[in-house]
Order: C-alpha cells, then sequence, then structure tokens
C-alpha cells in the first residue's frame, strides 16, 4: 500500500521537486548552490489520446523565492524516421502535443532545448499496449474511503503499471446568494447597484478539479499471471471535502517499460523514505535523459510512449455508511450582517462581501439586505468553478 504523502523527493545532497502537480513543503539539505540547476523531465506520449504531455522543471537552492519551471523552452517528440513534432507551450513549465497520430510501430524520444540553448535528448522507446482496467471500487474504512482498482493482461505482456488520476468533487458554500452586486453607476438610483441572480449566476454550489501527486506503481514481475488486485489510488479521509455531496474520480492505467518502472521505484523510495531516523540513504535516481553535448551533465526524468486505459467511478454521500456521511467544520468562521441601502456602495468597493438576500418594508420595497464574507457566500473564492462538469449528473 502507498504512502498517502504528496511527492517530494530529495535525492542526494540535492533538492529536486518533480512536478506532478503537489504542493510541496521542502527540507533542507546541505547543498552547493552552484550545482542545484539541473533539469527534470515527466513526459509520456499518450497513443490512445494522439498526446504527448511534458512538464519541465528546473532544481534551485531551496533559499530561491523564484518558480523553478523550465518555460520557453523547445520541445518535440521525433520517431526513428527523423520526423519531428513539436510540442506547444503552455505555462508553469506544461508542453503538449494534441492531434498526433503515432504508429505502434515506431519507436519514439523526446528532445528539449531549453531557452539557455542546451540540448537534451532521451532514448528511444517503443510504444506499449495497456490492458483494460478491470475495476475501479470504494471501499469503506473505519477512518475514511478507499478507492482501489483490479487490473489483469490475459497476455502477460505488461508486467510493470502506472496510474494517473484526476479527481473532481462537489462543494457548497455555507450561504446563498439570491442577490449580487450589478456594478452600475449608482450616483442617482442606489438599487441598480443589484439585482437578483438567475440560474446561470448562482454561486453556492461549486465543482473543484486536481491530478494526481503521487507516483502510483505496480509490478507482476515474477509472477505466474499478470494481474494486480486491491491497489490503492488514493484515500479520502472522513469527513474532508471531497466526499461532502458528490465525487468523481478517472484514473488512467499507462504500461510501461522495466527501465521506467525501476527509474520510479528509486524515485518513489528516495522521495518517501527519507526523513525517518533510519531511513536509506539518498540514491541518485536519473532517467533515461542526457545533454547532447554533455553526456556526464545530471538531467532528472523519463520519457516513455504507450496506450493508456480509463475508468471513471462516482461516489455520492448518501452511498457512504452512516458513519461517513459527515463533514469536518469549516477551518474559518462564518456570520450574517445587514446593510442597509444607502451602505450600499461601501460595501461593493470594497470588493469583500456578497449579498445573500433583500428584506423589504411593508410594501415590498427593499429596505435592507443580508451579507456575508466572499469566503462563506461564494463557493470561486475556494479554487473552485460554478460550471457543471460535462459529466455531472
Amino acid at each position: 500500500m502507498l504512502n498517502r504523502n504528496s511527492l517530494s523527493a530529495f535525492i542526494g545532497t540535492y533538492m529536486f521537486v518533480l512536478l506532478l502537480g503537489a504542493c510541496v513543503e521542502p527540507i533542507n539539505l546541505p547543498v552547493n548552490d552552484a550545482d542545484v540547476n539541473f533539469l527534470a523531465v515527466d513526459a509520456y506520449l499518450d497513443v490512445s489520446h494522439g498526446e504527448a504531455n511534458v512538464k519541465l522543471m528546473r532544481a534551485v537552492p531551496i533559499n530561491e523565492e523564484r518558480l523553478p519551471f523550465e518555460d520557453d523552452a523547445f520541445v518535440a517528440v521525433e520517431d526513428n524516421s527523423n520526423n519531428q513534432y513539436v510540442l506547444s507551450n503552455l505555462d508553469s513549465g506544461r508542453y503538449k502535443l494534441t492531434g498526433f497520430s503515432p504508429s505502434a510501430d515506431s519507436q519514439y524520444r523526446l528532445y528539449v532545448k531549453t531557452s539557455n540553448g542546451k540540448e537534451y535528448r532521451s532514448e528511444f522507446v517503443t510504444v506499449k499496449s495497456t490492458p483494460e482496467i478491470k475495476e475501479l471500487a470504494w471501499r469503506a474504512r473505519s477512518d475514511g474511503t478507499q478507492i482501489v482498482l483490479d487490473t489483469e493482461d490475459e497476455k502477460r505482456e505488461t508486467r510493470f503499471y502506472r496510474w494517473n488520476f484526476e479527481e473532481t468533487w462537489e462543494y457548497h458554500s455555507r450561504y446563498v446568494s439570491w442577490i449580487k452586486f450589478t456594478g452600475q453607476d449608482v450616483d442617482t438610483i442606489l438599487l441598480d447597484i443589484v439585482d437578483s441572480r438567475g440560474p446561470a449566476d448562482m454561486i453556492d454550489k461549486c465543482y473543484k478539479t486536481r491530478s494526481s501527486a503521487q507516483i502510483l506503481t505496480s509490478s507482476t514481475e515474477g509472477l505466474a499471471r499478470d494481474i494486480v488486485n486491491d491497489f490503492e489510488v488514493t484515500f479520502i479521509p472522513a469527513g474532508a471535502e471531497r466526499l461532502g455531496y458528490r465525487y468523481s474520480i478517472l484514473v488512467k492505467q499507462q504500461a510501461i517499460s522495466k527501465e521506467t518502472y525501476d527509474y520510479l521505484e528509486r524515485l518513489k523510495k528516495t522521495s518517501q523514505d527519507l526523513g525517518g531516523l533510519y531511513a536509506p540513504q539518498p540514491s541518485k535516481v536519473t532517467g533515461n535523459f542526457k545533454n547532447v553535448n554533455n553526456p556526464e551533465e545530471t538531467v532528472l526524468g523519463y520519457f516513455d510512449a504507450g496506450y493508456s486505459t480509463e475508468m471513471r467511478l462516482s461516489i455520492t454521500t448518501d452511498e457512504l455508511p452512516s458513519y461517513l456521511q459527515f463533514l469536518e467544520e469549516s477551518p474559518f468562521s462564518c456570520r450574517i450582517d445587514t446593510a442597509t441601502i444607502a451602505e450600499l456602495p461601501t460595501l461593493y468597493a470594497s470588493g469583500a462581501y456578497t449579498l445573500l438576500e433583500y428584506f423589504a418594508g411593508e410594501d415590498d420595497t427593499p429596505i435592507g439586505f443580508t451579507y456575508s464574507t466572499n469566503k462563506c457566500a461564494d463557493c470561486r473564492t475556494r479554487g473552485g468553478v460554478a460550471t457543471k462538469p460535462p459529466f455531472w449528473p
């Protein structure tokens, strides 16, 4: 069973963070700042979807504030027929190639030319087929909910597996806002600054999505059957926001080479075992990339190619056993306040508050409003979006 901590890798006397979407808390290690500048690569050519996804980072001294993303690089997939397919530069060290039609009979490698003119290439890799995920299920535990999968290659050709996932969940704001600020000129008619919300304007229900940040691998090497049972993909603690209403997880499975598996296992062991009293000494973790003109330069990362398969699982709160149907208390306090019509411009100008409802006099004319902080009344302030995902019911 995998360690549930976020991924952070520390190699030898260097500090390196592999960009897999994790938020990591760095650890101070003795280091020569001049040595901490090597390139880190996470790259995969997904033949099933006709796309390549690459993440580039630089290791930096821990006391530096700049983000270690490697932007403005030239990145391309190359085949063994001397064809080159250029990736688009997105942001935060991310590069992507779409609409690609790779051949299962070709071999591929990755070429990177950084903004400082250095050139790097991976070794050629062969496209690997991937079996379907046999089952993706959840299990209730005393302390939370476990997501597990089974898979099998009846041809016994895969042997080495890697998984990534993307999870999405619904969460709600503490209060519902039925009134919104319009942003109109209010010099003459104060009530022009507010209006009722239509269905598309509601901000009490949001959806948050994030990608996996752990190294998820398994091997059936040496076993009679190429089968993986009860592999833990992720664990959701009891009371977590993710299972407050509805949760969905899309798991992608990739067949990988033995060399990729060995690299990821070394990286995983280094990152997850460091820090204990009797932890093993950090090992040098490299991959299949080299500097074209200086093969002795340290380069971290691995490029691989293959078909991927995927499966989605959804869970609603009412499916869980009763002892798991609760939400932990919010870490911030909320309250409802009131404002007169004359106070509306001040509230609007502050940008810190969201209107909830109005209250009226005897003739049903608004005479005041209730409001709360944005964090308590606008779910978007907590990192999600109010637009429902296309796969949501």
